[in-house]
């Protein structure tokens, strides 16, 4: 019988994280779903829930996301820096670290990955925005086995 990671221990410092900037102002929630891994194999459907929170009136800001699947999930954090090029578009660019369950770490290669994404954005009035992402998981070569994993997200963003 296999023993599978619990999330109660990351739910408690992720509600804590999650929380404290939402008095800040400048925070979207963005709710998506996506298709990954894309390069090793037939890419599985995943749901993901992110938090994002911008600081102060510039482009930089910070990330909270869970991402999972019937096999398991990731759940992160980091910084993030926006880059506005057209009137309502935005090139987002964040990375940072993450822990993932028992059966993605077995494919993935260890509990502790980092996530770096490459998101775009479209404002479509002043709360809601559409995106896709692309995203790559990998250990940074910490761990022996480290196939990196990508994924594919489409999401709807509503500013809180």
């Amino acid at each position: 019988m296999t023993r599978r990671a619990s999330w109660s221990p990351l739910l408690k410092p992720l509600a804590l994280v999650v929380c404290l900037p939402l008095g800040a102002g400048g925070s979207d929630l963005l709710m998506g779903a996506g298709l990954g891994p894309l390069r090793h194999q037939v890419g599985r459907p995943f749901l993901s829930l992110e938090l994002q929170h911008g600081f102060g009136r510039g482009s930089l800001g910070g990330w909270v996301a869970w991402d999972f699947n019937e096999r398991g999930g990731f759940v992160g954090l980091g910084p993030s820096i926006g880059v506005p090029f057209r009137e309502g578009w935005e090139l987002r660019i964040s990375s940072g670290p993450g822990l993932v369950t028992h059966d993605l770490r077995i494919e993935l290669g260890l509990a502790l990955e980092f996530r770096s994404t490459l998101q775009l954005t479209r404002s479509m009035g002043p709360d809601w925005k559409l995106g896709a992402s692309f995203s790559h998981y990998s250990n940074a070569g910490i761990a022996d086995h480290n196939p990196g994993a990508e994924v594919l997200r489409l999401f709807v963003s509503r500013k809180l």
